[in-house]
């Protein structure tokens, strides 16, 4: 479970932040989306390397994607609310999985 959750944070993480540099224009909402994966694969690095449970980091990183991925909804005045509510669930579902892998 362990690695299962670390592969799905890289892959994630990693996705958004090449979503954020293909951006033709870089916001507010690009780098709290930046800031959000960054403490992802903090959370991985310190896991790695820490035993203690850093969950938190993880918890914390998700959350400033997805207030990222919103504010750049509501800048461009498209949100799509079932595309956010998949998007949480999907973040909800690798937190568990690091969680339990742990």
């Amino acid at each position: 479970m362990k690695i299962l959750g670390s592969v799905l944070v890289i892959l994630y993480a990693g996705l958004m932040l090449y979503a954020i540099c293909r951006e033709k224009s870089k916001s507010m909402s690009s780098a709290v989306i930046g800031i959000g994966c960054l403490s992802a694969l903090a959370y991985l690095l310190l896991d790695l390397f820490y035993s203690k449970n850093l969950i938190i980091i993880l918890i914390a990183g998700m959350i400033c994607i997805s207030a990222g991925t919103l504010l750049n909804g509501i800048r461009q005045k498209n949100v799509h609310i079932r595309h956010h509510i998949i998007r949480f669930a999907a973040e909800a579902v690798i937190i568990v999985i690091c969680w339990a892998g742990r």
